[in-house]
């Protein structure tokens, strides 16, 4: 990620993806006067919606954007390249001349990469020929017809954000220098770009996170479990708001989905509306039964983005993965995929309201291209000789020559035994064998012993190397048995090019790479539909109720509830809060000293309850405007009640009292259950 400010609040912001081969850009910011709108709460926005592994800075970036990325950087003085191990990612501050617009424009128009569709016009200008010193024809792209069509994918006058883009290239560039291998073309490669856009959602910084509970990491117990980075901390959901539906949710990506609803809540009427709506659905009584075959073909469910590297890749398995393996082949999860994936379909068509979904499931999925990906499959691999051996195996009948070295490499074994009952009556060795060794041939093998090495020696033989209890030797005769057999291992499945096996492995990952469009973006679909299900069952355990949404400054909850408080003890009273929004900003007497805006506090628990403020005889004056009037007022103190017998407090609709009452049982048995707390 890399991130650029100036002019005392423009910020912009651009970041790779190496999942999905992104290139994101963020929608120009212009926060204006920092007196206005503090910029320090944009910055940790941005962290948490991309979650970056490697951060990119100008030489010329505000000491405050520097301060944020390396708190360190304002308290000691060190140098943010120094050692970072205490920072979640790698912090680089690079020259001003890699966030250049005019080279960043350059750099994205030389990426051609067009918009989707074929091509039905071309626009040249008469001096591409000449600059370019190519020979027009009808496969030729201009520099004009190339930044018109990067103009229609990306917002080209954000020149901080595009300048982003091109130290992100720069950075990109350098490190496939270094780290592309020969023949690897795929390496930190670019396939779009993308516009993204924090306009439409909440800022909301990490303390905020934290001190509302939405989110709360709790660390391993164990020292020894907790890894160096994010994705082996060995962490897990705490007490938290996301805790209460994290759990519900069963596929990689419908967790990421999921997780970015409390991290960015949305700001849009629709959008919040559409969830509303989906969450209504699903807990219809008499859809609760396809609620749970949705559950139960979810978690079956993969994140074919991740998948479908690895088939670019060439891999069959995806990496990590050890011994048995095999549960996580690219094969199984694309056939599971796709089978799962027709089934969803085949469920939401028949769901009460199902065609009324936001999640645009019965447009996107294709039955007829998931069959036809699943008998590519089904016909190509052998899952259950895959199960066996640990490895991609190709069925039977899809080439006779393979069939005929896996029938030789079949029969290899019984064949050398009997040429090891002959050998063994032509030399005085009680214990022999012959056997097939993958990549090296045909081996003489005896038990360890003097004698025999001797006399094995004696007789022309090579010894090639031993075991602790085993000596290897060739001899002519098994020469002969490597040339007329060859490598029938390495010819069927061998790591290296035009193998039997692998090559046909890699025809069937080209054709299904045509359907890679397809593919993720279900998989993307099922994420969201998996994220709304959480939402659905969280709400159904914790018998939460659809709020009413409305544009107007008004918040009317009856009978609330705090969601975490209630878990934590034995008897929870619901509360009302009634809030309706001045028109303008609070205003206050300014003749008093700072300290006098300390006294009031002018925010709701969602439990309803209030905050302790010392005291708020000082305020009176202040609060004489009607339309100015605040939200909500919370007074406490011992002198608070001179705010009411001067009658500086006039009774208004906007403003409403409350006071706490204490109730004792004196017939309770228990001592936490004789006192009970109401807010009224």
């Amino acid at each position: 990620m890399a991130i650029d400010m100036k002019d005392r609040g423009s910020i912009g912001c651009s970041y790779y993806l190496a999942r999905k081969k992104t290139l994101y850009l963020m929608e120009g910011v212009k926060l204006g006067d920092l007196e206005i709108v503090d910029t320090r709460e944009s910055v940790p926005s941005i962290k948490l919606h991309i979650q970056p592994t490697i951060i990119l800075v100008s030489t010329r970036i505000d000491d405050s954007i520097h301060a944020l990325l390396d708190p360190r950087s304002s308290s000691s003085g060190t140098s943010s390249n120094e050692d970072q191990s205490v920072l979640p990612y790698i912090l680089e501050t690079r020259p001003s001349v890699d966030f250049n617009f005019q080279n960043a424009k350059n750099n994205l128009i030389n990426l051609r990469i067009s918009s989707r569709g074929p091509r039905l016009m071309a626009f040249m200008t008469p001096g591409d020929s000449i600059m370019n010193g190519l020979q027009i024809n009808e496969n030729f792209v201009g520099r004009q017809e190339s930044l018109h069509k990067l103009s229609a994918l990306i917002n080209i006058d954000c020149e901080l954000t595009v300048g982003c883009a091109g130290a992100v290239l720069t950075y990109l560039q350098r490190r496939r220098a270094v780290e592309q291998l020969p023949g690897e073309e795929d390496l930190f490669k670019i396939n779009s770009l993308s516009m993204f856009s924090l306009s439409g959602t909440m800022f909301i910084t990490a303390d905020t996170l934290a001190s509302l509970q939405v989110l709360e990491s709790e660390h391993h117990p164990h020292s020894h479990n907790l890894g160096p980075t994010k994705a082996s901390s060995g962490s897990k959901e705490g007490l938290s708001v996301y805790g209460l539906f994290h759990h519900h949710a069963h596929t990689p990506q419908g967790k990421i989905s999921l997780k970015q609803y409390f991290l960015r809540p949305s700001q849009d009427f629709n959008t919040i509306n559409d969830r509303l709506n989906s969450v209504n659905i699903f807990l219809q009584p008499d859809n609760s039964t396809y609620v749970d075959s949705l559950v139960k073909c979810l978690k079956q469910i993969k994140n074919i983005r991740a998948v479908m590297i690895n088939v670019h890749k060439g891999v069959s398995t995806s990496s990590g993965s050890t011994g048995g393996g095999i549960a996580r082949s690219v094969w199984i999860s694309i056939r599971q995929f796709v089978t799962q994936a027709s089934k969803i379909l085949e469920i939401i068509q028949n769901i009460n309201r199902g065609r009324s979904l936001p999640i645009i499931i019965l447009h996107s999925f294709d039955p007829l291209n998931f069959q036809r990906i699943l008998m590519m499959i089904v016909e190509t691999i052998d899952f259950q000789s895959t199960l066996e051996k640990h490895r991609t195996v190709v069925k039977s009948g899809i080439d006779p020559q393979l069939d005929d070295l896996k029938y030789q490499y079949s029969g290899i074994k019984s064949r050398l035994s009997r040429i090891a009952q002959d050998i063994q009556k032509t030399i005085l060795v009680a214990q022999l064998i012959v056997e097939y060794i993958p990549n090296q041939g045909c081996y003489l093998i005896t038990p360890r012993d003097p004698e025999i090495e001797n006399y094995m020696i004696t007789t022309d033989c090579d010894r090639m190397f031993s075991t602790d209890t085993e000596v290897y030797y060739k001899d002519n005769h098994m020469r002969e048995l490597d040339y007329h057999f060859g490598d029938l291992y390495q010819d069927i499945c061998g790591k290296y090019p035009f193998n039997m096996e692998i090559e046909i492995i890699h025809q069937l990952a080209q054709k299904i790479l045509e359907h890679e469009e397809l593919l993720t973006e279900c998989s993307d679909i099922c994420g969201e539909l998996d994220s709304l299900i959480a939402l659905t069952k969280g709400a159904q355990i914790n018998k939460f109720c659809r709020p009413q949404i409305t544009v107007s400054n008004v918040v009317n909850i009856k009978n609330g509830r705090h969601p975490l408080q209630e878990l934590l003890v034995s008897s929870y009273v619901p509360n009302n809060t009634a809030l309706v929004g001045g028109q303008g900003e609070k205003s206050f007497d300014h003749s008093t000293d700072d300290e006098s805006l300390s006294d009031i506090s002018l925010s709701a628990q969602p439990e309803g309850k209030n905050r302790h403020i010392p005291s708020t005889h000082r305020v009176s004056r202040g609060l004489s405007s009607e339309n100015d009037a605040p939200s909500m007022l919370i007074l406490t103190g011992p002198n608070y009640s001179e705010i009411f017998e001067n009658g500086f407090l006039e009774p208004r609709p906007e403003l409403s009292f409350g006071h706490m009452e204490i109730r004792i049982d004196k017939k309770a048995k228990s001592l936490d259950s004789q006192i009970t707390y109401l807010y009224k």
